[in-house]
């Protein structure tokens, strides 16, 4: 067992334990109600990347390489994962449909993006303290599922981030990033 692994896993333990009979989130630090907003805020600066690029440049990407996204592969990717990520770890509640032909279908792709974080608002609804800290199997490694949770945001963040490269490189001034 590596050292980084035995540290999540004793931090782990030790939250499980702290929280035993309490709420998830203690007096003084993250509310559920907090959760949800960062959440939701993250969804709607998701559609704003969504919006800025105009459809007919949902099929740019900023590179030859055809292994790299298109624009509106980057916002699908964003849906799909969510959705993935939620269904796989997070909740059994039936996963909505998010299809999409092609890269260029903006409106489509903006719905399934609402569709994703919503479907992770009621999953954050749902849990229950126990459930948000039981330890799933994720892919990489034994994780609670609130870790999960974050990881989805910080996917969100990261194709995000990506989008403004394609935003800049198309002349458009990407949204405004602002604090939770």
């Amino acid at each position: 067992m590596d050292r980084n692994y035995f540290l999540q896993t004793l931090l782990t333990g030790g939250l499980m334990m702290g929280f035993k009979g309490r709420s998830l989130f203690p007096e003084g630090t993250l509310s559920r109600e907090e959760l949800i907003h960062i959440w939701q805020t993250s969804g709607e600066l998701t559609l704003e990347f969504a919006e800025a690029m105009p459809a007919a440049d949902y099929l740019f990407r900023p590179t030859d390489l055809g292994d790299i996204y298109t624009y509106g592969g980057q916002m699908q990717h964003i849906a799909e994962n969510n959705v993935g990520l939620l269904r796989n770890y997070i909740t059994d509640e039936p996963r909505p449909a998010i299809p999409v032909e092609k890269d260029d279908e903006k409106e489509v792709i903006k719905e399934n993006i609402r569709k994703s974080f919503a479907y992770g608002t009621r999953a954050i609804e749902m849990l229950s303290t126990e459930e948000m800290t039981e330890i799933v199997d994720f892919f990489a490694r034994p994780l609670p599922r609130w870790h999960v949770l974050f990881i989805a945001q910080d996917h969100t963040t990261h194709h995000c981030g990506q989008a403004v490269v394609y935003l800049n490189a198309k002349g458009i001034d990407p949204p405004s990033w602002r604090k939770w």
